[in-house]
């Protein structure tokens, strides 16, 4: 299997636990981590598909093996700390100096953090929705962009609504604890974007500033029936604790339409 073939499987694996589907997500993950045990996320999602609990501690514990600053990996195993009234083990078999510090690894984004540039999808998930109405997203009925980033129709029932929007959040629904942990020096989030009739007004954000200490938005604007190049500038931008929420859009509906319909391609941390 070549490297493309493994992260079209990846994403497809992973495609499939979003939508619910764990026997097809399990089997496509399974076959990343045969053809290459060093894919990260592969372990970290796989371990969300497996049943048996002490397969889920192998995955997690491959994916800490791989990335020791893997919050979701770390905050799993964090859960079973118990405090007692028994009084702390003054020796608990830590040696007086054995490297082991606080945030000792992190800094800005971690020297360990992922490096740049990179898809957002290869990391993230589109799970944090915001605001009202419905949201149907479908992979696009062509990807104009790059073969290994999906391309997302995305089509937002309002209702009564007066907007609606979606982070990308690593992990999936994190709105409270650091995220990926990303090498320093990102200069930008570059991604395409155009609408069914050109009608369609959208606002674009990097960073969930609850969390990470920093939220850019773009601001409101309409968008053309042509795929647009768009950026957000990151140049200034300092993320010590990761990054949790890299990618946000956000929809309203001043025309008062029944349905506004967009397309959003090659979302990347560059």
């Amino acid at each position: 299997m070549t490297p493309a073939e493994t992260q079209a499987k990846l994403r497809a694996g992973i495609q499939a636990l979003r939508a619910g589907d764990r026997a097809r997500g399990r089997r496509l993950l399974l076959e990343v981590v045969a053809a290459d045990e060093r894919i990260e996320p592969a372990w970290l999602w796989l371990s969300a598909a497996l049943d048996d609990p002490a397969d889920q501690i192998m995955a997690l514990e491959n994916a800490l093996a791989l990335n020791p600053d893997n919050a979701p990996a770390v905050t799993i195993f964090l859960d079973d700390v118990e405090w007692t009234n028994e009084g702390p083990d003054v020796d608990a078999g830590v040696p007086p100096d054995s490297g082991v510090h606080p945030d000792a690894s992190l800094g800005d984004g971690g020297a360990g953090g992922t490096a740049l540039p990179f898809w957002v999808d290869d990391h993230y998930a589109m799970s944090g929705f915001m605001g009202g109405g419905s949201v149907q997203a479908d992979p696009c009925p062509a990807n104009p962009g790059s073969a290994v980033s999906p391309c997302r129709r995305i089509t937002w029932t309002p209702g009564a609504a007066e907007w609606a929007g979606f982070y990308f959040q690593y992990p999936a629904n994190n709105w409270t604890m650091p995220g990926l942990p990303i090498a320093p020096g990102a200069r930008r989030v570059s991604f395409y974007v155009w609408g069914m009739t050109g009608t369609e007004s959208l606002n674009f954000a990097a960073g969930l500033n609850a969390v990470d200490g920093f939220q850019l938005e773009t601001g409101y604007s309409v968008v053309s029936t042509a795929r647009t190049l768009r950026t957000i500038d990151l140049s200034a931008v300092n993320y010590p604790n990761g990054v949790a929420g890299a990618f946000a859009w956000f929809v309203n509906n001043p025309g008062g339409a029944g349905t506004v319909t967009f397309f959003l391609d090659d979302v990347q941390w560059e």
